[in-house]
């Protein structure tokens, strides 16, 4: 973006400047327009739950099954 600035402006400054403009003003409305698009509920089931943090959690994993006994904790690598 500087490159394509400099022949505009004449100065490697002002140049520097739009293209940091730019990237910023690009990245905040790239923000601004997902936390927007998140509130749209178009297309969704209206008695459809988005996912919470809790569905992702350690807890809501099943539990490991346990091995026989005679299994225990063999070493499976060649000996």
């Amino acid at each position: 973006m500087t490159l394509l600035a400099l022949p505009h402006t004449g100065s490697l400054a002002a140049a520097i400047t739009v293209a940091t403009s730019s990237c910023a003003l690009g990245f905040i409305t790239f923000f601004v327009h997902e936390r927007l698009w998140s509130r749209v509920s178009w297309g969704t089931a209206h008695s459809a739950q988005r996912p919470t943090t809790e569905a992702f959690s350690a807890s809501s994993r099943p539990e490991r099954q346990q091995l026989p006994p005679e299994m225990g904790s063999q070493d499976h690598r060649p000996t």
